[in-house]
């Protein structure tokens, strides 16, 4: 077991994932360099990490690849897998922080929708030789993670609380590629990196999950199910999103920057806290606030590409009138509204009030952030905001 990250390898991962699974067929090759490049860009920072944090590492590492073995059995031992449409999906995605959630738990009361839910993403294939009778064993393994999760992440998971059931986000089923960047703290030179790689293979491994989540959960009384998915991580691929995904429908929440950095920078450092002896929060706000400028950046120029995939919602109007915008919401998806889907909506956002995080507060200047520096470096789209979608606030 990897107790430093200066001993992790790419070799002792897929060696490990290998023999844990008794699998060999990764469905390709094409993980290796980028996890390569995942190690040497953590390696950058070995000595900051704690032997927990490393262990912890190395178990993440080896299941994701245990998960990318068990979707290419399982697509192996289930043929007609490769045969299920992804039709017209719609993902919700905005910054981190910005109502997200709060958006999907709405939509996903409707049960005429698929959606990930949190044990999914984490174990997407069934385990081998259990039964279909009774609660999905899954499930309670989840529940585990989660558990250790609320310990070792309190704040974070104060901020953003999570149940093995809940609506999730599908974040886990595209870390098999390791072409996203995490919580962990990596090198420059591997942010530089990645930003030249082409996320298709991303999207294209994502697909590939939904096919198999859909072959095991769709309503055969459906027609067409189609999915509701959400992830902050899109925004910044929504062009490798809609190559593989063309016909998406995209809904994007907007909210200041400054607020939703500085929200996200408090989740970020809780999370990274749990492989890091210290966590450096200037570093950490710095790199929050260049990814979240670049990701807005990128959707601009998406959007402006590709309007007719796109609807902007408000922050505000998520958080004060999620409601009255469900006749707007499902015109855009091109979906019906039906009394039954309407009373189960209204329901919803009754039942949950907006969440306030239970999880302590930091000064923005403890990560090296303020109002006026977010607001220059994200200024286009403060901006286009403005034009386009009204105030964000």
């Amino acid at each position: 077991m990897t107790v430093s990250v200066h001993d992790l390898t790419a070799q002792a991962v897929i060696h490990a994932a290998c023999e844990r699974s008794g699998l060999t067929d990764f469905g390709g090759d094409d993980f290796r360099e980028p996890l390569e490049h995942y190690i040497a860009g953590l390696q950058d920072n070995a000595d900051a990490y704690s032997a927990g944090g490393a262990r912890q590492i190395f178990a993440e590492l080896v299941r994701a690849l245990e998960s990318r073995l068990a979707i290419t059995d399982y697509i192996r031992r289930n043929p007609a897998v490769a045969h299920e449409r992804i039709s017209r999906p719609v993902f919700i995605t905005g910054l981190y922080r910005s109502a997200t959630t709060k958006l999907q738990n709405l939509l996903c009361a409707d049960t005429r929708w698929l959606h990930v839910q949190t044990w999914q993403a984490g174990d997407p294939v069934p385990l081998p030789g259990v039964s279909a009778d009774g609660e999905d064993p899954r499930i309670e393994i989840c529940r585990g993670r989660l558990a250790y999760m609320a310990q070792a992440a309190r704040q974070a998971f104060l901020a953003h609380p999570l149940a093995a059931t809940d609506p999730s986000e599908e974040y886990s089923l595209m870390t098999p590629s390791f072409r996203i960047v995490d919580a962990k703290q990596f090198s420059p030179a591997y942010f530089d990196w990645i930003e030249t790689q082409s996320k298709v293979p991303v999207y294209r491994d994502l697909h590939r999950a939904l096919q198999v989540l859909q072959h095991q959960f769709k309503r055969r009384d459906i027609d067409e199910q189609r999915f509701c998915l959400k992830a902050p991580i899109h925004l910044g691929n929504l062009d490798a999103l809609l190559e593989v995904f063309p016909d998406a429908k995209i809904l994007v929440t907007h909210r200041d920057p400054f607020p939703a950095i500085h929200s996200y920078s408090m989740v970020r450092e809780s999370l990274r806290g749990m492989y890091m002896e210290k966590v450096d929060a200037r570093v950490l706000g710095a790199e929050i606030l260049e990814r979240s400028a670049r990701a807005l950046d990128s959707f601009l120029e998406v959007r402006s590409a590709k309007p007719d995939h796109f609807l902007d919602l408000a922050f505000p109007d998520v958080v004060s009138r999620a409601s009255e915008l469900i006749e707007s919401i499902y015109a855009f998806v091109q979906s019906p509204v039906t009394a039954d889907a309407k009373r189960a909506l209204l329901t919803e956002d009754a039942r949950r009030e907006e969440h306030r995080s239970g999880a302590d507060r930091r000064d923005p200047g403890h990560y090296g952030l303020s109002p006026a520096a977010v607001h220059r470096r994200t200024r286009a789209y403060m901006n286009w905001a403005a034009r386009n979608v009204g105030d964000i606030s």
